[in-house]
């Protein structure tokens, strides 16, 4: 398999533009087929979500035959730089449904607004997120991390992949749910919170499976349960939260293609139409299980819904508990 390079998309030449804009449209088309691709992937390199879109980028590449670069921006300025780029179907941004839904909730500074600023291509995929914590704390089950939690109010540290991250919405909830005070830590990616985690530095966080799916096999970290409705294949001996007696903490990682405002819709219609023709392929859906990842191909209605239903359900929770990025 080829290694999709992290990098930026090189600036096209006035010239070149100019040409473009004279050609025929069949030949606008080829040469729009001939640029690179910009996948937008506003995670640290080597997290789940980034070995998530590269295998996505690579099957994109070959249905699209047109070359398809992943560019990792941390963040919020990852979704920034999607949120200002030219809307001219080349450059897309691999998101989160939660964070769609929540970042405005979450700070009124932002320098851009998701519902003004994107819109949908399609939905690609849910990774179901496991609750671990630091092997060396010898807890076993949700029931001893929150009766350690309970003697120790205010010790314990959670990482996350940021202040307005899923990772950090989980455990809030989770926190809730169980009545527990453990404190924020926010990094600028979840790899960085997990290597504190395995460290000691940090105790607690939840996290996609194929982030920390080598550190349960190694023992580094200790799997407490999954926040999905139901078990994951590849860890089936670990229970659910509500099986745990949390019922409430749910946190699938949905996450979809999205495209500035103005992208015209036949370059989103194309995009979206090789989305779900490459994420039905078994090789691709044999990778991305291989992760942890279910393959959800859908419409980019369908991503639009799960973001209002993300955000009907977050919403209260967030202003009933005063969760703030800054907090």
């Amino acid at each position: 398999m080829n290694a999709i390079p992290i990098t930026a998309i090189t600036a096209i030449s006035t010239l070149a533009l100019t040409c473009n804009a004279a050609a025929p449209a069949s030949a606008q088309a080829q040469t729009a087929a001939s640029r690179p691709l910009r996948i937008i992937v506003p995670y640290t390199a080597g997290s789940s979500s980034d070995i998530r879109g590269r295998i996505v980028a690579q099957a994109l590449a070959a249905q699209l035959e047109q070359p398809v670069i992943i560019d990792n921006r941390p963040g919020i300025a990852g979704a920034d730089i999607l949120a200002k780029a030219t809307p001219d179907g080349q450059t897309t941004g691999f998101l989160n449904a939660t964070v769609l839904a929540t970042a405005t909730l979450l700070s009124s500074t932002l320098p851009y607004d998701p519902d003004r600023d994107y819109t949908a291509v399609a939905l690609i995929s849910n990774s179901p997120e496991v609750l671990v914590t630091d092997a060396k704390l010898n807890l076993n089950s949700v029931a001893e991390l929150i009766a350690h939690a309970k003697a120790n109010p205010g010790k314990l540290n959670f990482g996350s992949a940021g202040a307005t991250s899923l990772t950090r919405l989980a455990m809030e909830l989770f926190k809730i749910e169980a009545g527990v005070n453990i404190v924020h830590v926010p990094y600028k990616g979840i790899g960085l919170a997990i290597n504190d985690t395995i460290g000691g530095r940090v105790q607690t966080l939840i996290s996609d499976l194929s982030g920390v799916q080598p550190f349960i096999r190694s023992g580094a970290l200790k799997a407490l349960a999954v926040t999905s409705a139901r078990r994951i294949p590849l860890l089936p001996e670990v229970p659910t939260t509500a099986e745990a007696g949390l019922p409430k903490v749910l946190s699938d990682n949905l996450t979809g293609l999205m495209a500035p405002i103005a992208t015209p819709v036949p370059a989103l219609r194309r995009l979206h139409d090789a989305v779900v023709v490459a994420l039905k392929k078994p090789a691709v859906v044999q990778q991305l299980t291989n992760q942890g990842v279910i393959p959800t191909p859908a419409s980019a209605d369908e991503f639009r819904k799960l973001v209002r239903d993300e955000r009907a359900r977050w919403a209260p929770i967030i202003k009933a508990h005063g969760i703030r990025a800054d907090g």
